[in-house]
């Protein structure tokens, strides 16, 4: 499902998908464990090549005073790219492994954090 949402201040991109039985949203996560999200013979390369269209779509509707919110950023491909267009861009993802790579690899942008976060409960602060 991809999905967006738009309010004045904040953008909430992602590609969110669910494998499994709806009663047991923790699925397996070790296939993240032993990924390197940014190598160039990753699994996940292809995602990363999309980004020559996913993120020139969401920057049409990125403003500079807002945030946004990757929810299921995984190793941070299209997060890192749009905290480049100077939007504050916070990346949730449910693998703790995932966040540690997308973090290490984005430590270099201020405006760029991340966090291990579920869509079951997103911990993004209710202001936004």
């Amino acid at each position: 499902m991809k999905w967006t949402i738009f309010r004045s201040s904040l953008l909430v991109v992602g590609f969110v998908y669910y494998i499994g039985n709806v009663n047991n949203h923790l699925n397996d996560l070790t296939i993240y464990d032993s990924a390197n999200w940014w190598a160039p013979t990753s699994p996940f390369r292809v995602l990363h090549k999309m980004n020559q269209v996913r993120v020139p779509f969401f920057q049409n509707f990125i403003q500079p005073q807002m945030t946004v919110a990757d929810i299921g950023c995984g190793g941070g491909f299209v997060t890192e790219a749009i905290a480049k267009s100077s939007a504050t861009v916070v990346g949730i993802d449910i693998s703790p492994s995932s966040i540690a790579q997308a973090s290490i690899h984005g430590s270099s942008l201020a405006n760029l954090s991340y966090v291990v976060g579920s869509i079951y409960a997103i911990p993004l602060p209710s202001e936004w």
